[in-house]
């Protein structure tokens, strides 16, 4: 890629505000001569065309909230291919890891351990900054009522 331009031609095309990696996706993906595709500038972006996953758009402003609340554009992507709404997907989760009370770190641990799932690189780290040890950590049983579709969850031995 670096020889299929000119030092002129890139040159011209960072004049109008392009850089090398979409002037060659112009030329290769979309076939544009390498006239057109340096001399044409880029779409501007609108609030509304910053992000759209689903048929769901993502306003600048939106984007910069997530991003604030510690929430990259993947995970945003992800959140939004997943079926949750543009608020729903900018917040953070209900809970933060690092904000979780050691009876709450133990809970959680313990029915992942009975459903012998693995444990969360967070969590473990989380257990660890409240000075636990996954494997004294009991396990908690967890039980799904069929009729109810809810979860009961008792201490075990």
């Amino acid at each position: 890629m670096s020889n299929m331009f000119t030092k002129e031609q890139l040159d011209v095309a960072k004049k109008h505000g392009l850089t090398r990696d979409s002037v060659y996706k112009r030329v290769r993906t979309l076939g544009w001569s390498v006239n057109k595709a340096i001399t044409t500038p880029p779409k501007p972006v609108t609030a509304k065309d910053t992000m759209k996953i689903k048929g769901k758009f993502v306003s600048e402003k939106n984007i910069k909230i997530a991003l604030d609340n510690g929430i990259g554009k993947r995970t945003l992507a992800s959140r939004l291919r997943r079926g949750m709404s543009v608020e729903d997907a900018i917040r953070p989760l209900p809970f933060n890891r690092n904000e979780m009370e050691e009876n709450e770190v133990k809970e959680i641990i313990g029915r992942l351990k009975y459903l012998n799932w693995t444990i969360p690189k967070g969590l473990v780290k989380r257990a660890s900054e409240l000075n636990l040890s996954i494997d004294n950590i009991k396990i908690v049983e967890v039980e799904i009522d069929a009729n109810e579709e809810e979860v009961l969850c008792t201490e075990a031995d």
